[in-house]
């Protein structure tokens, strides 16, 4: 997950400036910066910690354990984190697959001569 953090977050914004243009980068810089931790709040705290309580809970109920103010819940084996973990796997298929879509749609722009028009107005002027 780290790794894919660590590549994410430099590329974001040239993706962003890529996509978009640079006519409204700032906003989205600001919202692209963003969708990071947001993300990870999402699926770290919402989901993961959710479905973690419902399953120690399940688990106490089947002990016919009732869970008193403030104790802290337990969850025991690899149900614990398995519905979480094929969800984050699915998010991050999609991820894969967003990006896969994006190298296919700019292949042909970026096999092209990209600085071709900087390169002719630079010798127009001289």
């Amino acid at each position: 997950m780290g790794f894919c953090f660590g590549a994410q977050w430099p590329l974001i914004f040239a993706i962003i400036s890529e996509l978009f243009g640079l006519k409204y980068y700032s906003t989205l810089y600001t919202l692209g910066g963003g969708a990071s931790p947001l993300g990870a709040y999402i699926l770290n705290v919402r989901i993961t910690g959710y479905l973690y309580d419902k399953e120690a809970m399940k688990q106490m109920a089947a002990e016919g354990l009732v869970r008193k103010e403030g104790q802290d819940l337990t969850c025991t084996g690899v149900e614990c984190y398995k519905l979480a973990f094929l969800i984050i796997m699915a998010a991050t298929l999609v991820g894969c697959l967003v990006s896969v879509i994006l190298v296919l749609r700019t292949r042909k722009f970026y096999r092209s001569d990209i600085y071709k028009k900087f390169r002719e107005q630079t010798n127009r002027q001289e």
